[in-house]
């Protein structure tokens, strides 16, 4: 059994970058004063990216309990309905992968890190 640990620090990421940037722009203006809303998200993304590699795995192995935890994680931190959350979690790691392959393919300079 692989588990979610990994799994669920890409979707911790990702949710937190989404409820900064809705908080951000929930008045319709932007205010440099606001970014301080982004620390805590972007301090989540160093574990996003690094367990990224693992998340296929994860996933393949995934039972209906795994599933539904980190559907309730989603729901519970972006305070969706539940029909909404299923999507809400693939639209997620959607992301969370697209991130990590831009950060492989374009950032990283070192192979070993690839």
């Amino acid at each position: 059994m692989a588990g979610i640990v990994e799994t669920q620090e890409v979707l911790d990421g990702v949710v937190a970058l989404a409820n900064a940037g809705g908080r951000i722009f929930e008045d319709g203006k932007f205010d440099y004063a606001e970014l301080v809303e982004l620390v805590p998200a972007l301090i989540k993304l160093p574990a996003a990216i690094q367990g990224m590699s693992q998340v296929r795995a994860e996933l393949a192995d995934l039972d209906a309990q795994e599933s539904e935890a980190l559907i309730e994680f989603v729901r519970a931190n972006l305070d969706l309905p539940k029909e909404k959350s299923e999507q809400a979690t693939v639209d997620a790691l959607k992301i969370g992968s697209a991130l990590y392959q831009f950060v492989k393919n374009y950032v990283l300079k070192e192979p070993e890190l690839r």
